[in-house]
């Protein structure tokens, strides 16, 4: 929706902000998780690479969980594209800086594996406090 101007029926950014935030949703659960499930061997793993995969609510956390990736892209792309940062401003330096896939993607991600980090951490450090009562 950001350059092939596919969706021009959706006059308002936020129409279009919900389908792509759909369209990830399904991505994420469908096909994602079903990639990372095929790839890791050892299930105990399964949540470090993705947030909900291993759960019988995993598809109502995730739509929740997209949800807050999504809104935590736009508003750090928001404030990069307020600054004049995207890979837009470095290909066309005359124009000035905007929505584009590549930045979407890379922020989206970035946004992703920061939040996966930091629950996976979460989780270890809670194990190891359980362990460690459990012993004492």
């Amino acid at each position: 929706f950001m350059s092939l101007e596919v969706f021009t029926a959706l006059q308002a950014h936020e129409d279009r902000w919900v389908l792509v935030t759909l369209v990830l949703i399904l991505l994420n659960e469908y096909l994602i998780n079903n990639l990372i499930k095929s790839m890791e061997q050892d299930k105990s793993l399964l949540n470090n690479y993705a947030m909900f995969i291993d759960n019988k609510w995993s598809i109502l956390y995730n739509i929740v969980y997209i949800l807050i990736v999504v809104i935590l892209t736009i508003l750090l792309g928001g404030m990069l594209i307020g600054f004049g940062i995207s890979l837009s401003k470095i290909f066309m330096p005359g124009e000035g800086a905007m929505w584009e896939p590549i930045t979407f993607g890379l922020l989206y991600y970035l946004v992703d594996t920061t939040l996966i980090f930091i629950v996976s951490k979460i989780r270890m450090l809670l194990k190891k406090r359980g362990s460690n009562d459990e012993i004492q």
